[in-house]
């Protein structure tokens, strides 16, 4: 007797081709998600690196713009400084005609002259060196940038060492003022009526000398600011189209979850 052999029908057929690519469907989605997690993953690493890279840079902008500050204070402090030791001059110099006698340097006038000069020699070792400090500062800054292997500390003590060496030309601006100030009534008196013109030419030009350093001075902060804000923004762009891109991929990771979940469903329920 011959055995019969049945042969699946049509119906039976397309089943199993349905089934078949349904599978072959929830699989290209598995490996799309895959994908889409890893440039996910990516993307947050990148993100984080890049906030880091923003607060470094942010904080560098904050540190410019104080020291701008500093340098403008300064510069307007020896602007005035050289208008009132001008007046002064002007004022010395009727005074000299008037008594018509050689200045005694251990006068008052000599005395106050004297410290005037030596503070003004001060202030321009004090500016020189807050200038060497801070061009250290932003070499050591420019190389933490790119190697953090510079000690943080090294950074904060640079810093600290800025702001005291801006502090104490401040000061000692504070100060010379001040002795300039002083000039004007003493020379009313008696032991400085002989106070030579040649004094205050000097000390007007030491002081005009003083103003044009601080002027270099405040103009290479601004340069150094301008520096720190374009570095600034730049970070800031980075880490928006960083952020831009993994909010993307996010979106991609959720509607590619959400394909795998429905195409999951459907061979199911088939």
């Amino acid at each position: 007797m011959t055995a019969i052999t049945q042969t699946p029908g049509p119906k039976y057929r397309n089943s199993k081709g349905v089934a078949q690519n349904k599978n072959a469907d929830i699989q290209a989605l598995t490996t799309q998600v895959t994908d889409a997690q890893y440039t996910v993953n990516e993307l947050t690493n990148v993100v984080t690196s890049l906030t880091s890279k923003q607060a470094y840079f942010a904080n560098l902008l904050t540190i410019a713009s104080s020291r701008q500050a500093s340098a403008l204070l300064h510069y307007n402090q020896a602007k005035t400084l050289l208008s009132d030791i001008k007046e002064t001059q002007n004022y010395v110099t009727v005074v000299a005609k008037q008594v018509g006698s050689e200045q005694d340097s251990e006068s008052l006038s000599g005395k106050l002259n004297e410290t005037a000069n030596y503070m003004a020699r001060v202030i321009d070792k004090l500016i020189f060196s807050a200038d060497i400090i801070e061009k250290l500062q932003d070499f050591v800054d420019r190389r933490k940038a790119v190697n953090q292997v510079i000690p943080d500390d090294l950074v904060t003590y640079l810093n600290n060492a800025v702001t005291e060496s801006n502090n104490a030309v401040s000061l000692t601006l504070t100060a010379l003022q001040s002795c300039y100030a002083s000039i004007t009534p003493v020379q009313e008196t008696e032991e400085i009526s002989t106070l030579q013109s040649a004094q205050m030419a000097s000390l007007y030009t030491q002081t005009q000398s003083l103003k044009d350093s601080l002027a270099t001075s405040y103009q290479a902060s601004e340069t150094s600011y301008q520096s720190a804000l374009s570095a600034s923004n730049m970070a800031n762009q980075q880490l928006e189209d960083a952020q831009a891109q993994l909010a993307e991929a996010k979106a991609n990771l959720a509607s590619l979850n959400a394909g795998l979940e429905a195409a999951k469903a459907a061979a199911f329920a088939a």
